[in-house]
């Protein structure tokens, strides 16, 4: 997937912007769901983690959902 290529590629952004792109990535996100509490090195809590992928889930829903309208008839 193409979400796959941009996890890898917003690690190379230098600085704390870089961590933060990095750790709102849906991947990224979705594994802090799987911790009971943050840890030390986890820029977001499981809770957070949880709302970006479902932000992520949702704003793809969003553009899903508006490429069947716009294309099919």
């Amino acid at each position: 997937m193409i979400f796959v290529g941009l996890g890898d590629l917003s690690q190379l952004i230098p600085g704390t912007a870089g961590k933060y792109i990095n750790a709102c990535m849906p991947a990224n996100a979705g594994i802090l769901v799987t911790n009971v509490r943050q840890q030390a090195a986890d820029l977001l809590s499981p809770c957070q983690g949880f709302g970006v992928l479902c932000l992520w889930t949702a704003v793809l829903l969003a553009f899903a959902g508006f490429l069947l309208v716009r294309r099919d008839a």
